[in-house]
């Protein structure tokens, strides 16, 4: 409904689709946060006042502004340097009537039937929401503009939203080790998650930290004055802006995560801080502008004291997974910049080497990926880059449905960025996603193993019995590509996938018979 609206009555303004597509974005997520605040208790539901006024658009604007004045977020400005700076939103026409009915959607359903409480909406909703977002690509002509479905463009970004509870044990098995030990000084721990998306790994890692200042803390629930600004802040307010830290290289998904996070601090009387300084847009990976644009992103730059102190205290998330196939383009660059390059790898492998060179010494990582490198000759590169550090985790999911919307084969592994003597590694092989807890699940499911034990020829993982069958069976033979002496990459393949994929009359795709 914006799209359509702000296209048609703004077309002397000749916004790009991206300025049209940021400017929608800014306006639902001033909705949503407004709405939290109202369904929270924090506000009046200055919503459905404007909603009854003649100039919805024009009274809505008002709403824009005290919101801005009483918590003074980037949410409802443009420029934090220049108050009078607006937001391109707020010089856009909007037709009052699609604005009365997009507010009344925020309230209820269409047949009134059922109402929405947005104080009991988790900002793992709007993740999912936003996942499914990147579904669809605005198109835009001179005088319209539609909404497509296009679940490439979600594939070719390599992005999948990770379940609640797999979020929930890497953050925890992670940053919760770290929060165990002696003499960690809380209040200056790191966490970044550097592919961070609509922010559910920062969310938890904010949850994880709050939960220990509240049992840990006498002091948690005083206000305290900013004597630079003569401004109060929270231990909350605090957390986010010494604690939490995230890159994208997407800038819909950090605006959404700062959302996220603000949504999960935000009280009556206490001003917002602004996160531009911790989250982040650009390419983790690549610091070259004439790859990267304005999207190359340099760590020792954009986090310098903190690269400067060694690096981050924690490190996790879920890496984009995007096929060796689309990297073209900047192979070149991987092949110079990453020991664990190999021309077949997927994207995912530099994020495993670049998350761990910026972890500080004696932090702690945590990730899902796909479980493919374990024994795939494009994996043999980062097997020995791996060894150089104690994983003190492995969980392999199999074939198990984790991801809805793909088949990726994923494995959780924690490491500790040390190098331990004769380490010893959890291992846990799923065998089922119905579990209670997936955290009693693998304590009750899990072995040990040698870390020695692994080759970076191919990591078995398997109890210590099958290993040793397995040393058994090489020392008694040759492997089939030392004994012919040819390199093999790959199974038999048919030759002629044609004569093997029948198209049924009237489908959509192929069928396999």
């Amino acid at each position: 409904m914006l799209s359509k609206n702000i296209t048609k009555l703004n077309q002397t303004k000749k916004l790009t689709e991206s300025e049209l597509d940021e400017s929608i974005q800014r306006i639902l997520d001033r909705l949503i946060f407004i709405r939290n605040c109202e369904d929270r208790g924090l506000e009046e539901k200055k919503l459905w006042e404007a909603r009854n006024e003649t100039k919805v658009w024009k009274k809505l604007k008002e709403v824009f502004a005290y919101y801005d004045k009483n918590y003074d977020s980037k949410i409802f400005t443009y420029d934090p340097t220049d108050a009078k700076k607006v937001h391109l939103c707020d010089t856009l026409d909007v037709d009052d009537s699609v604005m009365r009915e997009i507010i009344e959607s925020l309230y209820r359903t269409k047949d009134k039937s059922i109402s929405y409480d947005f104080s009991i909406i988790d900002a793992d909703v709007l993740g999912t929401v936003y996942e499914q977002y990147l579904s669809h690509i605005l198109k835009k002509t001179k005088k319209r503009a539609t909404l497509t479905e296009n679940h490439t463009h979600k594939k070719e970004q390599g992005v999948y939203y990770t379940p609640t509870y797999i979020v929930d044990y890497i953050v925890r098995n992670a940053l919760g080790k770290l929060l165990e030990e002696k003499n960690v000084n809380v209040e200056k721990i790191k966490v970044l998650d550097p592919a961070c998306g609509s922010g559910s790994f920062l969310i938890k890692a904010f949850d994880v930290l709050n939960e220990h200042y509240q049992q840990n803390d006498k002091d948690y629930s005083q206000t305290q004055l900013d004597f630079k600004t003569g401004t109060t802040f929270t231990r909350k307010v605090k957390i986010l802006q010494d604690n939490i830290f995230g890159v994208d290289l997407d800038k819909q998904a950090v605006e959404i995560a700062q959302l996220n996070l603000l949504l999960k601090i935000a009280e009556k009387g206490h001003l917002l801080p602004l996160l531009e300084r911790n989250m982040r847009c650009g390419n983790s990976l690549i610091d070259d502008e004439k790859l990267a644009g304005d999207r190359a992103f340099k760590w020792e730059e954009q986090f310098k004291e903190i690269m400067k102190d060694g690096g981050f205290d924690v490190v996790i998330g879920n890496p984009p997974y995007v096929r060796q196939e689309e990297l073209s383009e900047i192979k070149p660059y991987l092949e110079a910049n990453y020991e664990t390059y190999q021309g077949t790898a997927d994207l995912f492998v530099y994020f495993f080497e670049k998350e761990l060179k910026i972890l500080k010494e004696n932090g702690y990582f945590g990730m899902i990926v796909s479980n493919k490198w374990l024994r795939a000759g494009y994996g043999k590169n980062l097997r020995k880059f791996l060894a150089k550090f104690w994983i003190e985790e492995f969980i392999d999911f199999g074939d198990l449905k984790v991801f809805a919307d793909a088949t990726i084969y994923p494995c959780i592994i924690i490491i500790k960025k040390i190098k331990k003597q004769n380490p010893e590694i959890r291992i846990c092989k799923m065998e089922t996603l119905e579990f209670g807890s997936l955290e009693l699940y693998i304590r009750n499911n899990s072995f040990f193993i040698n870390q020695s034990d692994l080759s970076e020829k191919e990591w078995n993982i398997q109890k210590r019995e099958g290993n040793e069958l397995l040393k058994k069976i090489r020392s008694s033979g040759l492997p089939i590509e030392e004994y012919v002496g040819v390199k093999i990459y790959r199974g038999i393949l048919t030759g002629l996938n044609e004569a093997f994929i029948v198209v049924s009359p009237g489908a959509s795709s192929g069928a396999l018979r």
